[in-house]
């Protein structure tokens, strides 16, 4: 039981971050990692990042599966659904 109060601001920051990898992705043509991440982790200490960088990827990738996002020679777009 504590274990899922534990993750439930773990899940709700997900939700959160992928919200705002859409609405980052949405005022942009294509953009990389790099360009995303300061973005999205905008409420998040430059310095912390490099350690949001993987996570982001996690959540395009995600997203790709999902027919949401694209990725093409390290670029993402989001797609029409």
């Amino acid at each position: 039981m504590l274990r899922g109060k534990e993750s439930w601001p773990r899940c709700v920051r997900i939700a959160r971050t992928r919200a705002e990898v859409l609405g980052a992705c949405a005022g942009w043509t294509a953009a990389t990692l790099d360009e995303l991440t300061p973005v999205v982790y905008d409420d998040v200490a430059v310095e912390r990042h490099r350690w949001g960088a993987p996570d982001l990827g996690a959540h395009l990738i995600k997203l790709a599966r999902e027919h949401r996002a694209s990725e093409c020679g390290g670029l993402w777009r989001l797609t029409q659904r």
